[in-house]
């Protein structure tokens, strides 16, 4: 039986392929190395899985109610910061017993709870160009798109700060190349069942 550990797994696990593909592909948009290049990782790792996240609790309402959406994002969403958290954190100290401060947790459970409010207020899944926020006026109003995926590529482009709409549609079509939303459907749908 799928349970909600099993639906933890499949988030991060997309996050981080498709954070890995972002950041191979759009590699000259980071700094060489050290805090600044690690910041940038997190922060794109971090948006996937708030993307993926939001996706999961999509299927979940639209499929089974909010009820089941509200139990299964209480029952996640804990999992999936002390997940990041450790990823990215824990290696870096060479103690074991380090416990990981409480204001790094509080910063990810904010950015988490900022992205759902943003994601909830998406009004499509994807938006064409005719249909979206026209890039200009993106750039020059900080307006984000109302299609998911739209919203989800504004996102990234932000933290990479790319300002250009070829970057933008090339980071968009590497999105939608890695998505495999499906199977992670399924698997939330199955997860959702546990509860």
């Amino acid at each position: 039986m799928i349970n909600t550990s099993d639906l933890v797994q499949a988030i991060t696990i997309r996050s981080a392929k498709c954070s890995a593909l972002l950041i191979e592909k759009h590699r000259s948009s980071f700094p060489e190395s050290g805090n600044e290049f690690k910041q940038k990782q997190i922060e794109i790792f971090f948006e996937c899985l708030c993307f993926f996240g939001h996706i999961t609790s999509r299927a979940i309402f639209n499929k089974k109610g909010p009820d089941k959406s509200h139990k299964i994002n209480n029952k996640i969403g804990p999992m999936l910061i002390d997940y990041t958290v450790h990823e990215f954190y824990q290696p870096a100290v060479k103690d074991p017993s380090y416990v990981i401060p409480d204001e790094f947790k509080k910063r990810f459970y904010d950015y988490q709870n900022d992205a759902e409010r943003e994601y909830s207020l998406c009004t499509a899944f994807i938006l064409k160009p005719e249909e979206d926020i026209a890039y200009a006026d993106k750039v020059a109003t900080g307006i984000k798109s109302k299609g998911t995926i739209n919203l989800f590529t504004d996102n990234i482009v932000n933290i990479l700060s790319e300002n250009n709409p070829f970057t933008y549609y090339q980071i968009m079509l590497t999105l939608v190349s890695a998505l495999d939303l499906e199977k992670l459907e399924d698997i939330a749908l199955k997860a959702s069942e546990s509860i």
